[in-house]
């Protein structure tokens, strides 16, 4: 995980009661963990984007997952805290600003801006986070004029196998070949695993000949259920397979999923409003 803070401070709250602006010593992640709340100092190289609309809140996550974007996403008490790298666009702490598509949002940028990391005893909730794999630095003379076979562990909307195959026919490569271990991802995990719906999986809506096509590859095949399954040396009772094969070992309504939550009221009830909910409620003994 990339550490995005240069160290941690006391808040109460959610406000800072510990003075950090002018060199004074900040906490180690040790003694900021034994604390019922703190906050992370951010290290001069993010910005921080506080989107307090749910909805709004909600589009900009898709957004930032369907586009790929690098960026961690905190949940927060009320929606979510975005994380960017630093861009030209934003050299300031800004205020009830709007963005090019319309979502509201406050910014806090510079090596003094912090996010709250636990609250109430509980840490946040990192949704996603950036992206640290080694960019794939070829060897061009090792690549040149041969044919190559890509080995894959899924292909799910594309994007990060196509960059593999266009980087290797870039270097030189004469054939670049794609084999992926598991069966073709035709459907959306309704258990936890974020999945897009099927509108977003490649295999759901394209045939293999498009998929080659669109990966620029020479070829692709995948591992087959029964192989994958095989592979393992388990039953296939061992296992659920409903991205591969629609059977889903548990019956759900297609309106009972991750954003649920979200579009109830439009945001999740804190812990302070259930409890004053509980008060309220007339006792009859």
């Amino acid at each position: 995980m990339v550490n995005i803070f240069r160290g941690y401070v006391r808040t109460n709250n959610k406000k800072c009661i510990q003075k950090f602006g002018n060199g004074e010593p900040l906490l180690s992640l040790t003694q900021a963990m034994a604390l019922p709340e703190y906050a992370g100092i951010l290290n001069g190289e993010y910005t921080v984007l506080d989107i307090d609309d749910s909805c709004q809140a909600e589009k900009m996550r898709c957004l930032v997952i369907d586009a790929d974007m690098n960026v961690r996403i905190y949940k927060t008490t009320r929606v979510y805290h975005f994380v960017f790298l630093n861009s030209e666009y934003i050299k300031k702490n800004l205020t009830r600003q709007t963005n090019a598509i319309g979502i509201a949002f406050d910014s806090r940028y510079g090596k003094n801006a912090y996010i709250i990391q636990k609250f109430n005893g509980e840490m946040r909730k990192l949704i996603r986070d950036f992206d640290v794999r080694v960019k794939l630095n070829l060897i061009e003379e090792l690549v040149k004029d041969k044919r190559v076979i890509v080995v894959d562990d899924s292909i799910v909307r594309g994007t990060t196998c196509k960059a593999r195959v266009n980087n290797l026919k870039e270097a030189g490569a004469r054939e670049v070949h794609v084999l992926v271990s598991c069966p073709p991802h035709t459907n959306p995990c309704v258990y936890g695993i974020d999945f897009p719906d099927r509108s977003k999986l490649m295999a759901a809506n394209h045939t293999l000949e498009e998929i080659r096509n669109y990966l620029s590859a020479d070829s692709l095949c995948y591992l087959s259920q029964a192989g994958m399954i095989e592979a393992t040396g388990l039953p296939a009772s061992a296992f659920c397979m409903a991205c591969y094969d629609g059977n889903y070992p548990v019956p759900f309504h297609p309106s009972v999923n991750k954003h649920i939550i979200e579009r109830r009221n439009g945001r999740r009830p804190g812990l302070s409003e259930i409890v004053a909910r509980e008060k309220a409620q007339i006792r009859l003994l």
